[in-house]
């Protein structure tokens, strides 16, 4: 049974409910427009609506459903984990390093993982014992790249997204969430957002105030100023969500800054390049060095992931110490050395650029990532760069374009779960279905190191924090 959507089938309900409303208004209005109209009895039954009319009142209702559902909001993992044990029973576990724990019993308690046992039996204590029977788990999966409270470019392209991102809220966040935790992604981390929302949806789902994957994020976006991607938002929300820096001590402030809001990473834009084609200012090379510098002052060290966009800056960031780079550029298999020497970790976002750009230019980012994969010493991240993939298949197109780059299913589903975890800093916790970890599992009925594709399939079983979240 898959977890109900109760109250914003509620705001569908009222929307339509007030459909004879809209018409009766309608009629009304009509009627008054002339003398002889007020001097008869008001016709308010069966008042014909023009198409204008009927435009305009759907559009109406279409708001006012967002409006409701945004404001009821839907429960989805809206309380903490039930109290006592819980057992998945007899399931294939994938561990970690590819090999399999046949008939395992999965014993939980809270929202931690208890043990892993081979052969083990259910704690007779056990509050819930699920039938693991053909069934294979692997751990929650992470989506390491989001920018979480953009609209769904991938869902409302058919509007014209691009020109209300200023105005986008987090109407748009229990849309995503819904599907990440249908999809088996437990947490993401956010890699912009403006900082004050992102920081109270962290706030809320943390708290089980409000259900999704759990976020880890950067806040504001450093950059130059007037840089990549300050044009992205209106003036009044720019300033929430980018930090343009123009001289050391103001980057340095703003490291401080985000430090003292919470954020667990730290977000460069080395680029230039605006994504809409054009030119912006690009961020000092002292005030990134000085930037990265004061991150890792911290103990313990805030990570430094940088948006590159060619090999120069790649190599520039590299050199200066940054820990991880987002995206990856074209015709650029030198970075794999580079990147290796370093060991840093690489989040490539090709399901993004696959696509917004020109096959042929697409080719060429999977080359790097080829490159990068044959050297083995970088570390290779998924993240899908919502909302430029969609959060109903941006993570499993991820997933498999990382294969097409060389990647075996085995690779592909550490870059989504162990390697994942560590770039977060969250290696002892999250990432592995073992002893004392996070209890983040998704039960399916296929093999993934098989066929990485069936991950896709919607006969699964989703744990968060030790509680089914889907079904």
């Amino acid at each position: 049974m898959r977890v109900p959507m109760r109250r914003h089938a509620l705001a569908a309900i009222c929307s339509v409910l007030l459909m004879p409303v809209l018409s009766l208004i309608t009629g009304c209005a009509r009627s008054e427009g002339t003398e002889a109209a007020r001097n008869q009895p008001q016709q308010t039954e069966g008042a014909d609506l023009t198409p204008g009319e009927f435009l305009m009142g759907g559009i109406f209702l279409w708001g006012l459903w967002g409006a409701l559902a945004a404001a009821l909001d839907d429960p989805y993992l809206a309380e903490p984990p039930a109290e006592g044990i819980r057992v998945i029973e007899g399931v294939r576990v994938i561990n970690a390093d590819g090999s399999a724990t046949e008939n395992a019993t999965i014993t939980i308690s809270g929202d931690t993982i208890q043990s892993v046992i081979a052969g083990g039996e259910a704690d007779p204590k056990a509050v819930r014992v699920i039938d693991g029977s053909g069934k294979t788990a692997i751990a929650g999966l992470i989506d390491a790249h989001v920018h979480f409270i953009f609209p769904d470019l991938g869902t409302y392209f058919k509007f014209p997204t691009l020109f209300f991102i200023g105005t986008y809220k987090d109407k748009y966040y229990p849309a995503n969430r819904r599907k990440y935790l249908q999809n088996g992604v437990t947490t993401v981390r956010s890699m912009g957002d403006p900082l004050n929302l992102i920081k109270g949806l962290k706030e809320k789902t943390d708290n089980y105030e409000l259900g999704g994957p759990r976020i880890y994020y950067a806040g504001k976006m450093i950059t130059a100023p007037d840089g990549h991607p300050s044009g992205l938002y209106s003036p009044g929300e720019v300033d929430e969500a980018v930090a343009g820096v123009g001289t050391v001590q103001e980057g340095e402030a703003v490291v401080d800054h985000m430090h003292t809001q919470g954020a667990q990473i730290i977000k460069i834009i080395y680029g230039s390049t605006t994504l809409f084609g054009g030119t912006a200012p690009q961020l000092n090379k002292q005030v990134m060095e000085a930037i990265i510098k004061r991150a890792h002052s911290y103990s313990p060290p805030m990570m430094v992931a940088a948006h590159v966009e060619t090999l120069q800056g790649a190599t520039e960031v590299i050199q200066a110490g940054v820990d991880a780079i987002e995206h990856v550029p074209g015709n650029a298999e030198a970075l794999a050395q580079l990147a290796g020497d370093h060991r840093i970790f690489v989040t490539p976002t090709l399901s993004g650029p696959h696509r917004l750009i020109p096959t042929e230019a697409f080719e060429t980012l999977k080359e790097t990532v080829r490159a990068i994969h044959a050297d083995g010493r970088a570390t290779i991240v998924t993240g899908t760069d919502l909302p430029f993939a969609p959060a109903d298949t941006g993570i499993f197109d991820e997933m498999e374009l990382l294969q097409d780059c060389g990647l075996a299913p085995l690779d592909v589903l550490r870059a989504a779960t162990v390697n994942a975890a560590r770039v977060l800093g969250q290696g002892e916790t999250l990432g592995e279905i073992a002893t004392g970890r996070m209890a983040d599992i998704v039960l399916l009925e296929c093999d993934p190191l098989e066929d990485i594709a069936c991950l896709r399939e919607e006969n699964k079983i989703v744990i968060q924090r030790g509680r089914v979240v889907f079904e």
